[in-house]
């Protein structure tokens, strides 16, 4: 897939970056800069994460140039071939494969919306299913999807930091809906754009989301349905919470598997979207429109 990947510990990184190990090592430990740990605890960081995080620091990089030039893929890989990749190593003996399909599909330029729609969706679909059929066991189910959400909080550092003006972005899951993933892609794809997100999580009852869109007053509200435990009392709930977006003027995108037409057809809808790049359009269009100050 590409040359081989370089670690460094925290004193040659503070040493490339011309700042102090105790700096680095306050990174790594807030999470702004992704590393890996030893069985001893030591932190080693990939030099693709550092130069990321120097870019985006605006921290100097002419020595990371040697480093770099050793770690360019040798070639691009098509989404394919990378969802292939990506769903052999949620299965496999090594776990820091995960990590590594989704850097490469980053340093190929893939956006996180066409990570989640074309890579991590297809190949934990897959998993699912492989599981249902009775060919993956349940806990290499869960493993896998343990390491791709660690995998997908890595690429965190790698997104701008929104400005304090960005508009605002709340969403979640359902009451009884305990699916973390798209939730999690959701989240990182807004970051991505530039906005400010708060991500409630799953398992969210609605009255209490529509509580936070009055008091937060977002312009996006977002609602990832992979599990609807009782349809009916959904729709009604799901009604109140639309009464909010529109008592403060939010858009609410509302999508997931467990979206039918049947439920569709029963609720007021302001967006639906299938997939992540349905949330890009919807959130550009926003953004193209909004006042630059949140209210």
């Amino acid at each position: 897939m590409a040359d081989p990947i370089i670690y460094l510990g925290t004193r040659d990184a503070a040493e490339l970056l011309g700042v102090g190990e105790s700096t680095v090592k306050r990174w790594v430990d807030q999470g702004h800069l992704p590393a890996e740990r030893t069985l001893g605890g030591h932190r080693k960081i990939r030099i693709s994460e550092l130069a990321r995080f120097a870019e985006l620091r605006n921290l100097p990089r002419a020595r990371l140039a040697p480093y770099l030039r050793q770690t360019q893929p040798s070639a691009p890989l098509d989404p394919a071939t990378l969802t292939e990749s990506f769903y052999t190593a949620l299965l496999g003996s090594d776990g820091h494969q995960v990590s590594e399909v989704l850097h490469s599909a980053r340093t190929q330029g893939l956006t996180i919306a066409q990570i989640g729609d074309h890579i991590v969706m297809p190949a934990m679909t897959r998993v699912g299913h492989g599981w249902e059929t009775g060919n993956v066991d349940i806990y290499q189910e869960h493993r896998g999807t343990q390491r791709c959400l660690a995998a997908l909080q890595t690429l965190r550092a790698s997104l701008p930091v929104p400005k304090h003006s960005a508009p605002l972005a709340i969403g979640g899951g359902p009451e009884r809906d305990h699916y973390l993933l798209a939730n999690l892609l959701i989240e990182l794809t807004l970051r991505e754009l530039g906005w400010n997100v708060e991500n409630v999580g799953p398992n969210t009852p609605l009255a209490s989301l529509a509580q936070a869109v009055r008091e937060r007053r977002p312009r996006l509200v977002w609602l990832s349905c992979s599990h609807l435990y009782d349809p009916e009392r959904f729709i009604a709930e799901y009604t109140l919470l639309y009464q909010a977006g529109r008592e403060t003027g939010a858009t609410l995108m509302l999508g997931g598997r467990a979206i039918d037409e049947k439920v569709r057809r029963r609720i007021p809808l302001s967006r639906f979207g299938d997939t992540l790049q349905h949330l890009v359009e919807c959130a550009q269009e926003l953004q193209s429109r909004a006042p630059s100050a949140r209210s």
